[in-house]
């Protein structure tokens, strides 16, 4: 994980039966929240990796601010959803938040489907929360 703007990227590797994990993760920090960038697939194969950035965010800050980003996201599905609940579980757990930003066409569809668009805050970009960024980071302060 990268601190102020950088992205990892996961390299794709060989899991067994010849599936090739190919998954690009970035964490980067906007106005005191963490923004992690999810592009391609979030399912069985690529959610460790994931679930991984959201354990090493909690680890480091446990009241953190997160917003995953899914608008490069192309397929979403149980496995996928269960690491976003994952994180959203142990941030809540310490007093921290996570929400969506981006979700597009299957993705929202499948959030829509499961009701799960009632349990995150969702927006349309990134760029969209700013001012609910700068209120919730306001209120937590008080």
């Amino acid at each position: 994980m990268t601190e102020g703007g950088g992205v990892d990227r996961l390299e794709p590797e060989r899991l067994a039966g010849a599936h090739v994990l190919d998954v690009v993760v970035g964490n980067t920090r906007r106005d005191g929240c963490h923004v992690v960038a999810v592009r391609g697939e979030l399912d069985l194969y690529t959610g460790p990796p994931v679930r991984r950035v959201f354990e090493e965010i909690v680890a480091q800050d446990p009241a953190a601010s997160v917003v995953v980003d899914l608008e490069l996201l192309t397929f979403l599905d149980s496995s996928g959803l269960g690491v976003l609940i994952s994180g959203l579980r142990r941030l809540r757990a310490g007093g921290g938040s996570l929400s969506l930003a981006g979700c597009r066409g299957a993705v929202a569809e499948v959030l829509a489907i499961t009701g799960l668009h009632h349990t995150f805050p969702i927006f349309d970009t990134v760029a969209d929360l700013d001012g609910w960024l700068r209120i919730r980071l306001n209120c937590s302060k008080s």
